[in-house]
This record gives C-alpha cells, structure tokens and sequence, in this order.
C-alpha cells in the first residue's frame, strides 16, 4: 500500500517521487529551458511573455549562447541532473539530444536528465532517439486526452521511467 504525502511548498504526492523530483527537492538539479515554442495554448501557462511562443534558450534563467553555458551552470551549483523543458521541447529534439549527450559524456551515465513534454511532436521514433541519447526519465503534461496516446506509446516502448504532471489551480 502506498502513502500520501503532503508538503506546504510541493504539494501533495502518493507513492514513491521519480528521481528528478527528489534531485530537485533537494536543490541538485539545473533547469534548461529549451524553446518557448509550446503548440498549446494552457490558460494557466507560467512562461513569461517574453519566452512563450518564441525559440528562447535559457539555462537557470540565464541565455544560453553555447552549450557550454549549461555545463559551466550545473558545475557552479554543483548539480547532479538537469531537467528540459520549454514550451515543447519535442519541437527542437535535435537540441535536445545534443543536450543530453554533451553532459551524459562529460558528467556521465549516472548524472539524471528528465524531460517534460505533452507529447506534441512525438513518435516511436523520437522515444527511441531520446532513450538511446541517455534521457533517464520523461515526463508528461497531460493537456488534453491525446496526450494519453503518448503515454501509452512511451510506457510500452521505452525503458526510461515514463511519468505524467496534473497541474492544479487551487
């Protein structure tokens, strides 16, 4: 049997938290924003007016110029993984990918990358791409019912731990 729990800053949550979520609870984890380029139109989206919907790149809120700059973040603040995210960050998967295989190559196979998506732009075919670049975890908004296709598509094709996210307005 599982438990609830319940914290004044994250919410509540049942069962066991993936590990991006631990990393990140405890301060270990770098935010790459890779493109405000969603496909979505959420009311209750968070990206600023000056990202949403515009090709924007951004590690921890600074502008990433090289990708270098994300590696030279994660070693200022001594991060132990990194989570993608955008808009969608399907739509730039080339970005990506050369994202995950730069700090998997230099902080190797046990420094944590999860990616958040709606699913928009995804295939078998991605899934794999993503797997075989070294994502450890992906993530899903669950925006509309569509997107339980992609769900399904990842959890029976993938090894990858495979989660969704239910934002609630209170």
């Amino acid at each position: 049997m599982g438990y609830v729990y319940k914290d004044e800053l994250l919410g509540w949550w049942y069962g066991v938290l993936p590990r991006g979520c631990e990393l990140c609870m405890r301060g270990l984890k770098v935010v790459v924003f890779v493109t405000g380029v969603c496909g979505v139109n959420c009311f209750y989206c968070p990206i600023s007016l000056e990202r949403r919907r515009v090709d924007a790149f951004y590690v921890d809120e600074e502008k990433v110029e090289d990708l270098s700059d994300i590696l030279d973040e994660i070693a200022f603040v001594r991060a132990r993984g990194i989570s993608i995210t955008g808009g969608e960050p399907l739509h730039v998967v080339d970005r990506v990918v050369d994202i995950i295989e730069l700090v998997k190559s230099v902080y190797g196979s046990k420094f944590h990358v999860h990616l958040y998506t709606t699913g928009l732009g995804a295939s078998p075919t991605v899934f794999k791409t993503l797997e075989r670049a070294g994502l450890d975890e992906l993530r899903f908004h669950v925006v509309d019912e569509w997107v339980w296709k992609y769900v399904e598509m990842a959890v029976h094709n993938l090894s990858i731990d495979v989660g969704i996210e239910i934002p609630a307005l209170p």
